[in-house]
């Protein structure tokens, strides 16, 4: 059992499918919003539960859920970038890697960014060219140049 907050636990073993997760993270994401960033991975590959919730919305939230901040990023997302997963909407493993690569700490979900990327990449059959093509049609992307770099250092590794 994995506990989120003093009042909130989920199985693990519900966690470990695809779609147990997606209905794990379904009643922590707010009413018209998607999962993306960290939360979209953590749903796309499992690991250590985020600390904060990263979700795609418009509006600002201002109370914890189950003890940790919503993240609202605006975005204006092309609907095939987003993918339903039961009753939960999420970012799809391409947008997420690009989400990941751009951000500026080199750490997601308290893991090295490098490797979690090269994980949901290869899981998923996302290349390193369809993220830098992603990236590129998208210049005004929070984080972008950093992002490019990051997905560019991984495909030199690769």
């Amino acid at each position: 059992m994995t506990c989120l907050d003093r009042s909130c636990c989920y199985l693990n073993e519900q966690a470990e499918g695809l779609y147990g997760r997606a209905s794990i993270v379904m009643s922590m994401v707010p009413y018209g919003a998607a999962a993306c960033g960290g939360l979209a991975l953590w749903v796309w590959i499992n690991g250590h539960f985020p600390d904060a919730l990263d979700i795609i919305s418009n509006s600002h939230f201002r109370t914890p859920v189950y003890g940790r901040p919503l993240r609202p990023h605006q975005r204006q997302l092309d609907a095939r970038y987003l993918m339903k997963l039961g009753r939960l909407w999420v970012t799809s493993p391409l947008w997420t890697a690009c989400d990941l690569a751009c951000e500026p700490t080199g750490q997601c979900n308290g893991e090295d960014i490098m490797a979690v990327l090269h994980e949901l990449m290869e899981r998923y059959h996302v290349s390193c060219g369809s993220c830098e093509a992603l990236l590129s049609s998208n210049p005004r992307w929070p984080g972008h140049a950093q992002g490019l770099d990051t997905i560019r250092r991984l495909k030199a590794i690769l």
